[in-house]
């Protein structure tokens, strides 16, 4: 997702990019990881079921997700931040187990 280093980068304020150093995910960001969040459950609801071409983009490559039992994040806060957001669906469910790995 969109961190607030993304969009001082994209309006050349360079001095807010060097305020901090670990940049957690902007408004837009965090929005982002709420849809990807959707396209998941939506993916978990119909499995591997059905057509992709009635599907969303976003569900569609979500489905490719559903399988998965661990996912790797980078341990800046944004990467973090999206995995958690993204991914709660698929952390919380229990078959198959999944984990998180930084």
């Amino acid at each position: 997702g969109e961190s607030r280093w993304n969009a001082a980068k994209k309006a050349k304020r360079y001095d807010k990019m060097m305020k901090e150093h670990d940049h957690p995910l902007n408004e837009k960001g965090y929005q982002q990881a709420l849809e990807l969040q959707e396209a998941i459950r939506v993916a978990q609801s119909l499995g591997w079921s059905g057509d992709n071409a009635s599907l969303s983009p976003q569900a569609a490559a979500a489905r490719h997700l559903i399988g998965c039992e661990a996912f790797w994040a980078s341990p800046l806060t944004r990467a973090l931040q999206t995995a958690l957001i993204a991914l709660e669906p698929l952390l919380q469910s229990s078959s198959p187990p999944r984990r998180l790995d930084l």
